[in-house]
């Protein structure tokens, strides 16, 4: 009976102190925040694979409220996000990282009316959504720019690429500024509609690499060794959807991502999306831009070095 006793209590004494280690979580799961649409596919293979005594769980949001009651709640470990959203929150204080930028150069004009080129737009209307972002920070750097005898006129009366979707299939003459996979969605409902890839007008007139736009935000508290396995999973996941995008559709409607096979199938290979570290991404030069720009959408302050998660 003793020998059962003391069998028992070495047993007791081995998963005790495993049990009382606070970060013991924190080492084997992670938390992540995502926006649908492109930002979440490259986490599509986190979903449903276990990465070597590490477990992800993913939550796929809408809009931009809930990344920022994440970022100031620290209710999940790694949020993506939106460059300036991250680096404003950042300059108050939250308590998160830039690791990695994985999203680049997702915009684009659509019309039903004919358009060839970024010249065609000398004195039109362009409807777009997102005054005072990102998205009308490119938009106007562009027009401003080109060089245009007779600018174009942006008019923000939409909330978001879909409702400029929307406003377009209402007119068939206006020109939109959406991002896939919005920009496939209406090729799909009418094939002739035309389109200007502002990511191409951008590496041509501003000479410079594809603009950033979404990242990865790491809570300061994750292990490096549990941050590394992930990083390098959410490569490997990136990876895996551009070059195979049947089976990455496939896998995204059956986990019921909020976009039909046939639309995914179009727009991932046109999604921009693209693993780069944020150190080697050269984001002082755009985050310069975006202040001058507006310097409420970084909080007035381009962000330090300690912005960014530097190698081990």
């Amino acid at each position: 009976m003793k020998k059962y006793y003391l069998l028992a209590l070495i047993g007791l004494l081995t998963i005790l102190p495993g049990c009382s280690n606070p970060s013991f979580d924190e080492q084997t799961h992670l938390s992540v925040m995502v926006p649908n649409g492109i930002p979440s596919l490259t986490h599509l293979y986190l979903e449903v694979e276990t990465l070597d005594n590490l477990t992800v769980t993913v939550d796929r949001v809408s809009g931009p409220q809930p990344l920022i009651a994440a970022f100031t709640s620290n209710s999940h470990d790694v949020i993506i996000a939106p460059l300036n959203l991250g680096a404003n929150l950042y300059n108050k204080g939250v308590d998160y990282q830039l690791a990695s930028v994985i999203t680049w150069g997702n915009l684009q004009l659509i019309s039903g009316t004919p358009l060839t080129s970024f010249g065609d737009l000398e004195g039109k209307e362009i409807i777009a959504f997102g005054e005072n972002s990102i998205p009308a920070m490119i938009l106007e750097m562009l027009v401003e720019t080109y060089g245009f005898t007779d600018k174009p006129t942006i008019t923000y009366s939409a909330n978001s690429a879909q409702e400029s979707l929307m406003q377009l299939l209402h007119d068939s003459t206006r020109i939109v500024l959406t991002a896939e996979p919005i920009t496939s969605r209406a090729i799909e409902q009418h094939p002739n509609t035309s389109i200007i890839d502002l990511g191409a007008v951008w590496e041509t007139i501003m000479a410079q690499p594809l603009f950033p736009q979404a990242g990865i935000f790491i809570r300061k508290e994750v292990e490096e060794e549990t941050r590394l396995k992930y990083l390098e999973a959410v490569e490997s996941s990136i990876t895996r959807v551009i070059n195979n995008p049947e089976v990455a559709a496939d896998l995204a409607v059956s986990l019921d991502y909020p976009f039909d096979y046939d639309l995914l199938l179009a727009s991932i290979p046109k999604s921009e999306m693209g693993y780069r570290e944020a150190l080697e991404s050269e984001l002082a030069w755009f985050f310069d831009k975006i202040n001058a720009f507006n310097v409420e959408l970084i909080g007035g302050t381009i962000p330090e070095s300690d912005f960014y998660i530097h190698k081990p």
